[in-house]
């Protein structure tokens, strides 16, 4: 009887304890557009603050590689280089990205934008990613991330748009659970 109680309580438990509300992933003409709005088991503050921890974004995102992190200027931006492998149909591609930041903190979380700079520092034309996070309680926020971005990279027509467009799902599915997990255990 026990063993039957633990697996349904197994079954019946989620993986994760945030509540995804929308997460859109499209190709449209150019552009790969990005759109996540959930709610995460995390107070605002602390999935702030692990978010704008850039030098640890690997640990967000294995696949993710920063290259290298600028300090802060003056008017508070950063600049963070950063790589992913990309792989279609067995062919792998080492994917590089320059982006200027900017993170503003606010007493309910805060928000960051990236403005991805074009080649060649980038392989990406052009792009702009907003992540904002705000306190729902003192143990849930919101967070919204919104991003397009431009590849400057050929793409087979049939399967390299779709490919690409399930691979930006999923690793921001992957950092959505990871954020949520170190935010939680960030606290005290």
């Amino acid at each position: 009887m026990r063993w039957l109680l633990l697996a349904a309580s197994l079954l019946a438990a989620p993986a994760w304890a945030y509540e995804l509300r929308t997460l859109s992933v499209r190709h449209q003409a150019q552009d790969y557009l990005v759109s996540l709005d959930a709610e995460l088991a995390a107070p605002g503050p602390a999935v702030y603050a692990r978010l704008a921890d850039f030098a640890a974004l690997s640990a967000l995102n294995p696949s993710l590689r920063v290259l290298s992190l600028s300090p802060p200027s003056a008017d508070g931006r950063q600049q963070l280089v950063s790589e992913a492998e990309f792989c279609l149909l067995g062919l792998c591609r080492v994917l590089r990205q320059s982006q200027q930041l900017s993170s503003t903190a606010s007493g309910d979380g805060g928000s960051i934008v990236g403005i991805t700079e074009p080649p060649p520092a980038s392989d990406f034309q052009s792009g702009i990613s907003r992540w904002t996070v705000t306190a729902i309680d003192d143990r849930r926020c919101r967070l919204r991330f919104e991003a397009s971005l431009r590849p400057d990279f050929w793409l087979a027509p049939v399967f390299g748009p779709w490919m690409l467009e399930r691979r930006l799902r999923e690793e921001t599915l992957i950092t959505v659970q990871r954020l949520e997990s170190q935010a939680q255990a960030r606290l005290p």
